[in-house]
């Protein structure tokens, strides 16, 4: 069977914002009658430098037969033949060779870029104070800099259009990276608020959830709850996919000793829950924990803990602020900032009327202003003025983008 759109990501996981919008977009677009073929994505262990690919098929997302293999361009050019998509949507980052190989394989359709991702964040300002690592190159003239907007505008070329989830990333594309503001379209919303939650809270149970991740301040979570005190029995669950085996054993070592510093603390990890599994943690959490180190473009794993009415505790990085309004959908602490952080869950901690309506708060918000529908309907008028009769000329049979923009 022909399929509508092709779907390819970096990476999957049930309990990650990436996976949440991979399920949806499935949903989605499945019951507006597009045939669905996702592609994606991992890396499963450090040496690999390049993701994994899996094939899934909506609407039942079922790994093909075999175990996961390293990534080539091989497999994923016999993708991209087999299901023969009318259009192609990457979303989150993709290796630039992996995208100038579907466009080698499927020259004449249409490609979307979904730019929302690390590589789209180094050729921006955003920066994360206090944590070289994860900060984008400060010096806005810097060879990295520089070479990293080469390379963006550069894959930017592959694509016949660009979204973005925020108007401030339109300036960033069109002005200091060439873009054509003709290809660019700002996205609004993310996701349809889910049924009221079954709030099943056990009191002082704060959530992490995502990636086990350096860059996602699990270490420094745990040792700010390890600052909290004259909290009985205060929990902390870590949930989601653990990528480096290295990290998470740092952090349970780092658990164990927090939990024998300070009496009435626990700590657990739930590693790669199933989506029942997260729902129901969510639902007996009291707050969502998502100390990022490095600023995130849109946090959606905090839309999803604000559709099961949990308030969120975050570092003030990227663009957590457009969902996390300081008491009144969560907290927010100083980037990078432990004993800020430590403050923050204190006060959420011992606040449990204030909580609760934050998580109420959270939950309207979640419903009303990132609503799904304005999100979809317009990718969907992106997706049928590609598909258009008329329209069906990618950006190598005509020159690219910037080229074509020029004419």
């Amino acid at each position: 069977m022909r399929t509508d759109v092709l779907l390819l990501n970096d990476q999957f996981a049930n309990t990650g914002g990436t996976g949440q919008y991979i399920l949806h977009f499935a949903e989605w677009f499945t019951d507006l009658g597009y045939r669905i073929t996702l592609g994606y994505g991992e890396k499963p262990s450090p040496e690999f430098s390049a993701p994994t690919i899996y094939e899934f098929e909506s609407p039942v997302l079922a790994a093909v037969d075999g175990p996961p293999s390293p990534f080539d361009l091989g497999k994923l050019a016999t993708l991209a033949k087999s299901a023969s998509p009318r259009l192609i949507f990457i979303h989150d980052v993709f290796q630039g060779e992996a995208i100038a190989s579907v466009r080698k394989t499927l020259p004449g359709v249409p490609m979307v870029w979904f730019a929302h991702d690390p590589f789209f964040q180094q050729a921006t300002p955003d920066s994360c104070s206090g944590h070289p690592p994860f900060d984008a190159q400060a010096a806005p003239e810097s060879a990295a800099r520089r070479e990293h907007g080469s390379l963006f505008a550069e894959q930017a070329a592959r694509h016949d259009a660009i979204v973005v989830d925020r108007p401030e990333r339109v300036a960033v594309l069109t002005g200091d990276l060439g873009v054509s503001p003709h290809h660019v379209h700002v996205l609004p919303g993310r996701f349809s608020a889910s049924a009221p939650p079954r709030r099943t809270s056990r009191p002082g149970t704060v959530l992490f959830a995502g990636p086990i991740l350096e860059e996602r301040g699990v270490a420094e979570l745990i040792e700010a709850m390890g600052r909290i005190h004259r909290i009985e029995n205060h929990w902390l669950m870590i949930a989601g996919k653990a990528p480096r085996r290295d990290y998470l054993d740092r952090c349970r070592a780092l658990a164990e000793r927090q939990e024998g510093l300070h009496e009435g603390l626990n700590i657990g990890f739930w590693i790669d829950p199933t989506p029942d599994e997260m729902a129901a943690l969510y639902d007996e959490a009291v707050l969502l924990a998502l100390p990022n180190l490095r600023p995130e473009p849109f946090p959606v794993e905090a839309q999803v803990g604000m559709e099961h009415g949990l308030p969120i505790v975050a570092f003030d990085v990227g663009d957590v602020d457009l969902v996390v309004r300081e008491k009144e959908t969560g907290l927010l602490a100083s980037p990078g900032d432990l004993r800020s952080l430590a403050g923050k869950l204190q006060w959420a901690l011992n606040h449990t009327e204030e909580i609760r309506r934050m998580g109420r708060s959270a939950h309207v918000l979640a419903a009303f202003e990132f609503h799904a529908r304005d999100h979809v309907a317009a990718l969907n008028r992106l997706f049928e003025d590609l598909l258009a009769p008329n329209d069906g000329i990618g950006p190598a049979a005509r020159g690219g983008m910037n080229s074509a923009s020029a004419e």
